[in-house]
């Protein structure tokens, strides 16, 4: 969404962001005999919705307005299953993943129509728009406001390489090779070598990055990658 409020590629003018300050959450809770109520174990977000009211220009031909219909349907398409990094002008830092999910009446008028655009974020985290890399000891920071995931790449050669990441001890078990590379992703919780899964041979959690300063030790040829988050 450029400074104009135009949302781009499309052309068309947001009016109105509807947007939750948190996303819904799945709740876990045990019944116990004999007691009132329930016992509270833990929650989990669950996916946030976004929505966009948008106007169209005035002056439109009836061709032009089933034109942009058609190119409207074709970029929102939701059975490419691809979703879209979104971004606001005012706020280049953060960066929404989003899809279209829903339905989508239009408002038809001489030559304009406006409609409701009904977008879904799978992961309700809004995450940086740029990635920061650590490469061997250091101190990361997450500049957001909740914890966020990294992608871990371990180098060959490395013989039971080791990632101290606040205080948790963390071990490849095995040997890399020259030229090869084992990354662990923490969101998808994956350890991978090219397309072989060497998930086996991870010892350790997939652990997330704290708001603020994270103290990392490393040996070996290792980076992480990482983009802040926020709830909000």
């Amino acid at each position: 969404v450029d400074s104009d409020n135009i949302l781009q590629p499309l052309g068309i003018k947001v009016a109105k962001v509807s947007e939750g300050i948190l996303p819904f959450t799945k709740d876990y809770t045990e019944e116990i005999p004999g007691m009132h109520g329930e016992y509270y174990l833990k929650s989990e977000l669950k996916g946030k919705a976004i929505e966009f009211e948008v106007v169209t220009p005035d002056g439109l031909t009836p061709e032009v307005k089933n034109e942009l219909k058609r190119k409207v349907a074709e970029y929102l398409n939701p059975t490419k299953n691809v979703e879209k990094p979104l971004t606001f002008s005012d706020d280049l830092e953060k960066q929404y993943l989003v899809r279209y999910s829903g339905n989508i009446d239009i408002d038809n008028y001489p030559s304009w129509f406006k409609f409701v655009i009904p977008f879904k974020m799978s992961n309700p985290l809004i995450r940086g728009s740029f990635d920061n890399i650590l490469i061997g000891s250091g101190t990361i920071t997450n500049e957001g406001n909740t914890n966020a995931n990294m992608i871990i790449n371990i180098n060959g050669l490395a013989d039971n390489p080791t990632i101290e990441i606040d205080g948790q001890t963390l071990i490849y078990n095995g040997t890399i090779e020259y030229g090869q590379t084992v990354v662990i992703d923490t969101e998808k919780k994956t350890v991978m070598m090219g397309d072989i899964n060497v998930l086996n041979n991870w010892c350790g959690i997939f652990p997330t990055l704290k708001p603020g300063n994270t103290n990392v030790i490393m040996n070996g040829n290792i980076s992480i990658r990482w983009r802040n988050a926020w709830l909000w």
